[in-house]
């Protein structure tokens, strides 16, 4: 018994779309990027990090979706700049915790320089990712030749 609907197909075409799953992904993986944009100071409890550390995160994974299509360059190129990132959030932190040692109460600092340094690099980081999917057809189908279907 075949487990094609098509018993000449059997085979030689598969039942399994995959580029519809990989849409879904992609869908997902920019609805929680645009949700999180709104305010990426705010700790996520839902996920138990920073927006703006999830927004990285969350562009890695994106990244990781369309790295297979793209060339040296452009992989060299974004890899600089998640490189780049990476470190900077390990360096400098956003929020710096403090603790008294008068009275051992904590206090926590907000670093502004380095936030709005950081929330260009992150927003930057997303847009070139955007870009790459858009420019190597995995976002929208634009005529017959492109896109995933």
């Amino acid at each position: 018994m075949a487990f094609y609907p098509n018993q000449q197909d059997e085979g030689r075409v598969s039942e399994f779309n995959a580029a519809a799953l990989k849409m879904r992904r992609l869908d997902k993986i920019q609805d929680i990027l645009n949700d999180i944009n709104s305010n990426l100071l705010a700790y996520n409890e839902e996920y138990g990090v920073y927006n703006f550390q999830l927004k990285f995160d969350i562009c890695n994974s994106l990244y990781q979706e369309v790295d297979s299509k793209l060339t040296d360059v452009e992989k060299t190129d974004t890899k600089m700049l998640r490189e780049a990132i990476a470190t900077a959030l390990e360096k400098y932190p956003i929020y710096e915790t403090r603790i008294n040692k008068i009275d051992n109460k904590t206090k926590i600092k907000f670093n502004k320089g380095v936030w709005n340094v950081m929330k260009n690099w992150l927003f930057e980081y997303e847009s070139k990712i955007r870009k790459l999917i858009d420019d190597h057809g995995m976002d929208t189908m634009y005529n017959e030749d492109e896109g995933l279907f």
